[in-house]
């Protein structure tokens, strides 16, 4: 008794013309794609976050930074608002559920974890 190879069964091409972009996918790609062209020769797909301020200004100085950010913001000698977040967003805003220091990084100052803003990495 001889057994027959399987046999084979050419497969249709797909027809690539029947095959059609959903709108809502080809504008969401157009739209991407037009905000990394007009973010790219600027540079402002990578933007500091850092707020001016004038020192000792009523109008320009500790309000703005509070408005800005957040109440404990205050204007440096450096013209830049202090950030009211660096010890941690969320222990910030909820100190009774979020104890814990974060991890210091990169983007710390030297005696960030000196002044209670973050805890070296062990």
């Amino acid at each position: 008794m001889m057994i027959s190879p399987p046999c084979y069964v050419p497969r249709r091409p797909y027809n690539i013309s029947a095959i059609k972009p959903t709108k809502p996918l080809f504008i969401f790609f157009l739209a991407t794609l037009l905000f990394l062209k007009e973010s790219a020769p600027s540079n402002s797909f990578f933007v500091s976050a850092t707020v001016s301020c004038i020192q000792n200004d009523p109008e320009f100085g500790d309000s703005l930074c509070v408005k800005k950010y957040r109440h404990g913001s205050f204007c440096t000698a450096k013209g830049i608002c202090s950030n009211p977040f660096r010890s941690g967003c969320l222990r910030n805003v909820l100190p009774s559920r979020f104890t814990k220091l974060r991890t210091c990084n990169s983007d710390d100052d030297a005696g960030a974890s000196d002044s209670g803003e973050c805890a070296n990495s062990r």
